[in-house]
């Protein structure tokens, strides 16, 4: 495992991403100043984060908008013809999947609903010249934290976010239960430790 030093690093996989580590310490998530601000006690006992459905698919979405070229390198399509309630299918499955290395597998499915979306907001698709994915390393308060932009234009920053419901009732009840507010300022502070905001704004 490599030390980061605080700076702005690109093109970091998602498993390099989870495992940073600054001077030997890990750093920590804006989930966890998120859920340090909820409850220090339930954060500090907190089990490990896992891949959930939800988490799966809020990567499937990220990577597939924003970085559509390099969906093959994170994630496999899980092949169709394996049935996983046999023993024999489960074997064959496992024996696919053992030979993943580091991607995530992926059904079909999942992918064909992300590409629907991507469509749909096509005409907002990054452009060529901007920076997008880029992941913040940076101290606050003493503490070693990282986070991601997703897509840097070189004056506006835009954080993607995947939902279900999307009416405004359900935003709004988001936006209350996972903080939204409060990331903005987060991404403010480890872009002024980063020098990516200039002195002239």
């Amino acid at each position: 495992m490599t030390d980061f030093k605080p700076g702005i690093y690109e093109d970091l996989d998602y498993p390099t991403y989870a495992d940073i580590t600054v001077d030997g310490q890990q750093a920590w998530r804006s989930h966890d100043l998120t859920s340090l601000i909820k409850c220090a006690y339930s954060w500090k006992n907190a089990k490990p984060m896992t891949e959930s459905p939800a988490l799966l698919e809020g990567r499937v979405q990220h990577t597939v908008f924003l970085e559509h070229h390099k969906f093959l390198d994170e994630f496999a399509i899980e092949p169709d013809h394996i049935n996983r309630r046999t023993k024999a299918g489960k074997e064959e499955y496992e024996d696919w999947v053992s030979g993943l290395g580091d991607k995530t597998p992926c059904k079909q499915d999942l992918y064909d609903l992300c590409m629907e979306r991507r469509a749909a907001l096509e005409e907002f698709i990054p452009g060529p010249d901007d920076k997008v994915e880029l992941t913040l390393v940076f101290e606050w308060c003493g503490q070693p934290c990282k986070g991601k932009l997703d897509w840097y234009t070189g004056t506006d920053i835009w954080d993607l976010k995947t939902c279900r419901d999307a009416s405004p009732r359900g935003f709004k009840n988001a936006i209350n239960s996972f903080r939204i507010r409060g990331k903005p300022m987060r991404s403010t502070i480890s872009c002024i430790s980063d020098f990516i905001c200039s002195s002239d704004g």
